[in-house]
């Protein structure tokens, strides 16, 4: 495929995308690769040839909320993600992977992971989680996802902020992922609900400074209420949050009812909190910060207390 470019877009993080054509003036989307692999290394050839083959697998661009790829396409000397033209994500490139969105695109992009979600369990197919950096906010009440599998491929090896916003989210596996089980529907909706949980209030339920903090916060402590961090959210949708995260897999929605449960939030604006609650917790939510904060520093000084312990023993 002969491709010309004659446009490009930075996204959030700054990923990159252009408009091409082919010769026949077909218009295609190129997202760019930005890998750190050297291009004349071996293992840069045998990395695409790895990535052309998980591409494949798909079968036809899906019409949903997921955005396959085609290929992978060398123009000048850069390799780009082959997409087909979508005038939506042309136009919304610049708001990929940032965290401003909406409550109600919140729970659009719930919506949106969950049929991706369904789409891979039919190909038998499971991510290794989703992400705020791969999610476009389309308009008019659709949001895009950009194929889990790809980028979760890609993270390790990409260039620029984006890839350090990656290695964040590494931290941010499921308890039975830390505990080396098997990615599955219920370990993908955990990584939906740490995503939405992010998107609604700006924060992280757990602790980001160092690997093994985050790792055990994951496994021992429950996420705050996200009212405590955005009054606005309704207690219901709250709720339905703190039930994605929850720590034994049997103890989260299933998929069919994750959905229908976001989809009646949606219908009857119950993502929105009511006057009292928003008054109830905007009055408590620094009081319950600090109580959390507090109880980490303990955790921090317990764990540097130990080790001399351990060492004289």
């Amino acid at each position: 495929m002969e491709l010309k470019i004659t446009a490009a877009k930075t996204g959030g993080h700054g990923r990159k995308i252009c408009l091409a054509q082919d010769k026949a003036g077909k218009k295609y989307l190129l997202e760019a690769l930005e890998l750190t692999i050297p291009l004349r290394e071996r293992f840069f050839l045998e990395f695409l040839r790895d990535l052309r083959e998980m591409i494949r697998r798909l079968p036809a661009p899906h019409s949903g909320s997921l955005l396959t790829y085609l290929g992978i396409e060398k123009v000048g000397e850069e390799y780009f993600l082959v997409l087909p033209f979508q005038q939506e994500v042309w136009e919304y490139w610049p708001r990929l992977g940032t965290p401003g969105f909406t409550l109600k695109e919140v729970v659009e992009a719930g919506e949106a992971m969950g049929e991706v979600l369904r789409f891979f369990q039919e190909q038998n197919e499971y991510p290794q989680g989703f992400f705020y950096t791969d999610l476009i906010p389309l308009g008019a009440g659709k949001v895009g996802v950009l194929d889990p599998r790809v980028q979760a491929m890609l993270a390790p090896y990409r260039e620029g902020a984006h890839a350090c916003t990656r290695e964040l989210w590494e931290g941010f596996r499921p308890p039975e992922i830390i505990k080396d089980a098997q990615w599955d529907g219920k370990a993908n909706l955990y990584t939906i609900g740490l995503t939405m949980y992010y998107l609604a209030t700006g924060v992280y339920p757990f602790p980001l400074e160092r690997k093994e903090e985050t790792a055990a916060a994951i496994l021992k402590e429950d996420p705050l209420d996200p009212r405590y961090h955005q009054p606005e959210i309704g207690g219901a949708f709250a709720v339905l949050l703190q039930r994605l995260l929850g720590k034994v897999p049997a103890e989260r929605p299933g998929l069919q009812e994750f959905l229908d449960g976001l989809r009646e939030l949606y219908h009857q604006d119950r993502f929105l909190a009511t006057a009292t609650e928003k008054e109830h917790f905007a009055g408590e939510g620094e009081r319950a910060r600090r109580r959390l904060e507090q109880k980490r520093r303990a955790y921090r000084w317990w764990a540097r207390a130990k080790w001399p312990v351990l060492i004289l023993l």
